[in-house]
């Protein structure tokens, strides 16, 4: 269940990212404001963010087990952009 649930959030052009450490959690508040700058080349980078929580400066790092596939997906927006400009550009 959890693998099509990832792959879902992957085709919809979301992240799914993994804290390992419980405590991340409790650092976030109600109307807190996330923010991950550059994320696609974080990922490309070494398959993990950081998260700013804008309100107080800190930082979470998490994980993502994402191959180069999926990552070309969340680039694109999500699978149907993908598969759009693919055919878009085939289309010339």
């Amino acid at each position: 269940m959890a693998r099509i649930h990832r792959r879902n959030l992957i085709n919809f052009g979301v992240l799914p990212l993994l804290s390992g450490n419980f405590d991340d959690y409790d650092r976030l508040e109600q109307d807190s404001i996330l923010v991950i700058e550059k994320p696609i080349a974080q990922l490309k980078s070494n398959n993990s963010v950081k998260l700013l929580i804008k309100s107080s400066g800190e930082t979470i790092n998490l994980r993502s087990d994402l191959s180069a596939d999926e990552i070309e997906v969340l680039e694109a927006g999500g699978m149907i952009n993908q598969v759009r400009e693919k055919y878009l550009s085939n289309e010339k």
